[in-house]
């Protein structure tokens, strides 16, 4: 979790300011379609390949493998969910949030997908980095998202070492 909290940090950073927006679409295609590759496409077959090919052979090397996977998805749909919230103007509501990032994978990388947005919303609310109003939903503005994101990756340094 820690290395891909920082991750998106450094994400965040990449893309400070609005010129940047494209760079940030460019970066949520590569995720998507590392994710795409990783998940959608293997079969039970490949998987089993893959955890025999890297050598992992025993039951926490493929439990490590399968979480550490599973991590990154998880972290790609909240980037993806913050990148939907983050372009639109007015503030948003959940169901429309979950069509348009839908609608932006089938348009950009032809997948049709089933987004799961409340749990991606679930991540942003933990990190504070979405705002809840009556109009809908919007994202924290980046230099905010930054600064928050910053601090509790500071926090996560000090229990660490402690």
């Amino acid at each position: 979790m820690k290395a891909n909290m920082l991750n998106l940090i450094q994400l965040l950073r990449e893309l400070n300011g609005r010129k940047q927006l494209r760079l940030m679409l460019q970066k949520v295609q590569q995720c998507y379609f590392k994710l795409r590759k990783k998940t959608y496409c293997f079969n039970l077959k490949q998987l089993t390949d893959n955890v025999y090919y890297r050598n992992v052979n025993n039951n926490a090397g493929i439990f490590s493998y399968l979480i550490g996977e599973a991590e990154d998805q998880d972290w790609k749909e909240v980037l993806l969910a913050y990148y939907g919230l983050l372009i639109e103007a007015e503030p948003v509501t959940r169901d429309v949030l979950d069509a348009r990032i839908e609608e932006l994978l089938a348009r950009m990388i032809g997948v049709s997908a089933d987004f799961d947005v409340d749990h991606a919303l679930s991540r942003l609310r933990q990190f504070d980095l979405v705002i809840e109003t009556d109009g809908g939903l919007t994202a924290v503005p980046l230099v905010d998202a930054l600064r928050r994101l910053d601090r509790e990756w500071k926090g996560l340094l000090r229990t660490a070492t402690t």
